[in-house]
């Protein structure tokens, strides 16, 4: 089990599951007639695809079934009556999460005889198509121990996500088992990369199809209650409401409302259904903040199950219920951390310890995206006052929003929500607008309340987000907790020490004299040189951010991102490459972050040679950089910075 499933299970029943799903799997797969072969594993020639297809038939179902059940009726049913919403609510990347891809309408993969390698462990895949459908072509696979030394064509039949990347699911042939494409892709750069390659995890030397994991975890969030999914002899047999996040995830089963509203059509001076005195559907725009917030954090927060009879995360749920009666939801706290290893025995304190700090930084805020919940319940503004999810979101623009659906549905804000206005509602704009609060122009980015108060410090996605709990900066607490603040993500070539000096001038904070190099040295430096993964990550996107690279300047950025588009993580390349090539002398960059690593190499090395040849056109950099007056970076100070690199292994639970 990874800890990264946390979210989604009762742990100890989780263990116990995959360790069944296991055994499972390895006696549907053994082939009584003979071993794998151990040479000639080739992939299947296109040729041959028909031939192998041939031998691939599941001897049941495909993929997890979508049957509405109990008092669930799915989102068909709501149309009728509530047309505006269910139209905004089929524009939504919601809705989308999982799809069939026969019915798919957000289907964007690259199937057209493609070629894939994962250069870091050295395999090679194609995804093709024929006859309607798509392909997932391999050869024998660890995890598929079957003798086809030609290999196997693999049918797609279901993908997660439309947003920023898609996923592929192909059958097993084993039940409504799924296995996953070790290779996902990025719709806006239109290809595909290896799975790893897509999330902040460590290197690894291995891939892996996850057999069972849609059916076991992804089930839990991606997809519309009721879930329900075993393991038989024949692999995992599955059934969901309905794919994606649809109507009945937010307001609770529909059946009784129609039962309630069609009986007062027949009867208007009634009171509805048989029994019931009031409509029972759930509108969280009607829930108090707190109710309507715990809506959305049942899914977007880092939880664990109350239940431990069953492995499925937040059974029983419904909208409207208090969460805390059906999970336990973490906190960046030693007391979550003894509660987790108080339910899940089989991990040491040593991986609990991992696990946490794969999930918070060391003061307790949630550093990954997807659990806004988590942050939002750590804010004075929900914690005393109104605040919920719904002040800023809006599963439904209104007819009058002048946005288009597609604008809307990119983070589901309200109208405005990305000024001010989003917290002028409650503030007073006069006294927290004035120069005198923000000490930065009023048409500055500087003076904008989310900037400061809600900095990009979470990280998802192959980028960096908004954190969800509303805080003011601090460098001592980046200091002492390696959380970056607003101040040094914005001003990229100032030090730690300078954002101590001016928040103690502005706004009183105690004085606290910064140690060593913090001292003198840019916190993005720093962070650039000797921060952990998740560090690198953040500050490598803030060099593209338009805010930090209009105060910062961007003429010192070079030797930085090169350093960082040669990390030993994926995603801090990708994230570094990427703001390389807004610098317009590198924007013709062929930089290949997943590329074989001598290829990568060469192209770094190009761009410091490159730096080196144009460094007497430098000037005015300040000390806290390392470049000198020549325009020449100090090499033994960044050799020694570099070599002081925090190497703890990091793996963000997004």
């Amino acid at each position: 089990m990874k800890l990264a499933d946390l979210k989604y299970r009762a742990i100890p029943v989780s263990l116990f599951v995959v360790g069944v799903v296991a055994m499972v799997l390895m006696l549907v797969f053994r082939n009584s007639d003979s071993e794998p072969p151990e040479t000639d594993h080739r992939l299947v020639a296109r040729s041959n695809v028909s031939k192998v297809l041939s031998r691939w038939t599941p001897r049941k179902a495909d993929r997890p079934r979508e049957q509405p059940a109990g008092d669930h009726i799915g989102s068909v049913a709501c149309k009728e009556c509530h047309a505006h919403e269910h139209h905004t609510w089929h524009a939504s990347y919601h809705r989308t999460m999982t799809q069939a891809v026969s019915t798919a309408d957000r289907l964007f993969g690259d199937f057209n005889n493609v070629t894939v390698t994962n250069h870091a462990i050295g395999r090679t895949y194609r995804l093709d198509k024929q006859d309607g459908k798509l392909l997932f072509l391999t050869e024998n696979h660890s995890e598929i121990p079957l003798s086809r030394s030609e290999g196997f064509a693999l049918p797609i039949v279901m993908t997660t996500g439309s947003h920023h990347m898609q996923a592929y699911w192909f059958a097993t042939g084993e039940g409504q088992t799924l296995g996953m494409v070790p290779f996902v892709y990025l719709r806006k750069e239109k290809r595909w990369i290896p799975r790893n390659a897509a999330f902040l995890n460590a290197p690894v030397t291995f891939d892996s199809i996850e057999p069972g994991r849609w059916n076991n975890i992804c089930i839990n969030c991606h997809t519309t209650p009721d879930r329900f999914s075993k393991v038989s002899t024949n692999g995992f047999e599955t059934t969901v409401t309905e794919f994606g996040i649809a109507c009945e995830s937010c307001h609770g089963p529909g059946k009784r409302h129609l039962e309630f509203q069609r009986a007062l059509v027949d009867n208007p001076k009634g009171s509805g259904a048989v029994g019931a005195d009031t409509d029972p559907i759930v509108n969280p725009k009607k829930l108090s903040p707190a109710l309507s917030s715990q809506v959305c954090g049942s899914c977007h927060s880092i939880s664990i199950s109350l239940n431990t009879n069953s492995p499925a995360f937040r059974v029983g749920f419904r909208p409207g219920n208090e969460l805390s009666n059906y999970v336990h939801v973490m906190r960046g706290t030693k007391e979550s951390a003894r509660h987790w290893s108080s339910v899940d025995p089989f991990q040491s304190r040593e991986e609990i310890s991992v696990g946490m700090h794969n999930r918070f930084w060391p003061d307790g805020q949630v550093r990954v995206t997807g659990r806004e919940y988590n942050g939002l319940i750590e804010t004075p503004c929900h914690q005393r006052g109104t605040l919920s999810c719904l002040s800023c979101h809006t599963l439904h623009p209104s007819r009058r929003d002048s946005r288009s659906l597609e604008e809307w549905a990119d983070d589901q804000l309200k109208e405005g929500m990305r000024t001010d206005a989003a917290c002028t509602r409650c503030h007073e704009a006069g006294k927290y607008a004035d120069l005198k609060h923000t000490h930065h122009r009023p048409e500055s980015t500087g003076s904008q309340c989310q900037n400061c108060h809600m900095p990009h410090t979470t990280y998802g996605l192959l980028k960096a987000i908004r954190s969800h709990t509303i805080d003011s900066p601090s460098a001592l607490k980046s200091n002492e907790t390696g959380r970056p603040n607003a101040c040094n993500l914005c001003h990229l070539d100032r030090s730690l020490a300078w954002t101590a000096s001016r928040l103690t001038d502005w706004f009183g904070q105690p004085r606290h004299e910064m140690k060593g190099d913090w001292q003198d040295v840019s916190a993005a430096v720093m962070w650039s040189l000797t921060g952990d993964a998740a560090q690198r990550a953040l500050v490598a996107w803030h060099y593209n951010w338009e805010p930090a690279r209009s105060v910062s300047g961007t003429n010192w950025f070079a030797p930085y991102l090169a350093v960082l588009a040669d990390d030993d993580y994926d995603a801090v390349r990708y994230i570094a490459a990427r703001a390389l090539r807004r610098l317009p002398e590198y924007a013709g960059s062929d930089f290949d972050f997943v590329g074989p690593a001598s290829a990568r190499k060469q192209v770094i090395a190009a761009i410091m040679q490159r730096w080196s040849q144009t460094q007497n056109d430098r000037k005015n950099f300040r000390e806290s950089v390392l470049i000198d007056a020549r325009g020449k970076v100090r090499d033994g100070e960044l050799q020694r910075l570099y070599l002081d690199r925090n190497t703890r292994p990091i793996s963000l639970a997004e």
